[in-house]
């Protein structure tokens, strides 16, 4: 009876180094070929991005005359929210 524990307890304690390096194997280009598509998938929708970009540019004609417009409306809408504010004190 005890030599069929003994025998029992070597084959239960048995290791197989190689399945270990091949599942590492195995693993290692799975995580390479899903690396590499991330990386494509992103280059990709970075040429994308780039080409809408420049298909649909607005149409500046004086970007210096839109800037001094903006910053006018910001200055008059600065003035009337603060005349808004010394009326309800």
């Amino acid at each position: 009876m005890k030599k069929k524990k003994k025998r029992f307890r070597r084959i239960c304690q048995k290791q197989y180094k190689g399945f270990y390096t091949l599942e590492a194997s195995w693993m290692m280009t799975l995580a390479v070929m899903v690396f590499g598509a991330i990386l494509l998938l992103g280059v990709d929708l970075y040429a994308r991005t780039g080409s809408y970009i420049k298909a649909n540019r607005p149409k500046l004609e004086n970007p210096v005359k839109t800037f001094r417009e903006i910053a006018w409306g910001k200055s008059v809408v600065s003035q009337v929210s603060h005349k808004v504010k010394e009326g309800k004190k």
